[in-house]
C-alpha cells in the first residue's frame, strides 16, 4: 500500500544530507542521488527513526522481488544502491549528528557573544535571529512539504532563513 512521504523522513531529509556530505565525505549530487532513492522507497515503506537493519533486510527483499514490475529502479545495482542509501539513512540516526551541531551552534553563540568587534546591540540581533531558524524551517517544510514559491521539494536547498516575513499594514 503506497502512501505518501513520512513526515518524519521529510522533516530529517535536510539534517541527513549534510550528515553525508559532512560527516560521510560524499559529494552533494551523491547525497541528493541517495535522498532521491529513499524518497521513492518511502512511498511504499515508513522509513523513519525507528527504522532497524532487520528493517532494512525485508525493504530489500521486497525490492529484489518488486523490480522486475517496474521501469525505473529495477537493476540489481538499483537494489544495491537502495541498501546503501537505507544503511547510510540508518547510521545517521545512531549518530550524535543533532548533538554535534547543537555543540557547534553554541560554540558559534559564544564567539559572537565575546566578540570584541560587535556592539551589544548587533550580538543580540544575531543571536535572536539564529536561536528560531531551525524551528522555523521545519516548520515551514513539514507545511509546504518544500518551498512554498517555487515548489522545490529539495529540502537541503531550502534555506529558511532567506525568507522575509511580510506583515500587513
Amino acid at each position: 500500500m503506497a502512501h505518501d512521504i513520512n513526515n518524519e523522513f521529510l522533516a530529517l531529509q535536510p539534517d541527513f544530507f549534510h550528515y553525508m556530505v559532512n560527516f560521510g565525505e560524499m559529494s552533494p549530487k551523491a547525497a541528493r542521488d541517495y535522498i532521491t532513492r529513499l524518497r521513492f522507497l518511502s512511498a511504499f515503506y515508513r522509513l523513519d527513526s525507528c527504522i532497524t537493519l532487520e528493517r532494512i533486510s525485508e525493504i530489500i527483499d521486497c525490492e529484489k522481488m518488486q523490480r522486475h514490475s517496474r521501469t525505473k529502479y529495477s537493476s540489481i545495482k538499483s537494489i544495491s544502491d537502495f541498501n546503501s542509501g537505507l544503511k547510510k539513512f540508518y547510521a545517521f540516526l545512531q549518530h550524535d549528528y543533532n548533538e554535534q551541531c547543537e555543540r557547534a551552534a553554541s560554540d558559534e553563540m559564544q564567539k559572537i557573544i565575546n566578540s570584541p568587534t560587535l556592539t551589544r546591540t548587533e550580538k543580540e540581533t544575531i543571536v535572536k535571529a539564529r536561536v528560531g531558524q531551525g524551528s522555523f524551517r521545519r516548520n515551514l517544510l513539514a507545511y509546504w512539504k518544500g518551498c512554498s514559491f517555487t515548489r522545490c521539494t529539495m529540502s537541503e536547498m531550502l534555506v529558511a532563513s532567506h525568507i522575509k516575513l511580510l506583515s500587513s499594514r
